[in-house]
C-alpha cells in the first residue's frame, strides 16, 4: 500500500505483544521494495529501545506521532 499510494511515511501501532513482532517484517518489506521512507512506531507495548533496535522512529503518544509526521512532511 505504501508503494501504491506513494506514501511519505509509514506509521505503525502495536497495542499487544502479538502485533509488535509484525513491525520488523514491515520494515524489511519496505527495504526489499526500495521504499526509503520514515517509519514511526508506537503503541502500548512499544519502547524507544525497540524502535531503535528495528531502526525506526518512536512516538510515545499519538499526538507525538502527529507532530513528527508534521515535521517530516513540512516543505
Amino acid at each position: 500500500a505504501a508503494k501504491e499510494h506513494n506514501a511519505d511515511i509509514v506509521a505503525l501501532s502495536a497495542l499487544m505483544t502479538t502485533t509488535i513482532v509484525e513491525m520488523p517484517k514491515v520494515v524489511k518489506l519496505l527495504k526489499e521494495n526500495n521504499i526509503n521512507i520514515p517509519v514511526i512506531i508506537g503503541g502500548a507495548v512499544v519502547t524507544k529501545e525497540y524502535a531503535d533496535k528495528i531502526r525506526t522512529k518512536y512516538a510515545k503518544t499519538a499526538l507525538e506521532g502527529i507532530k513528527q509526521i508534521q515535521e517530516l512532511t513540512e516543505k
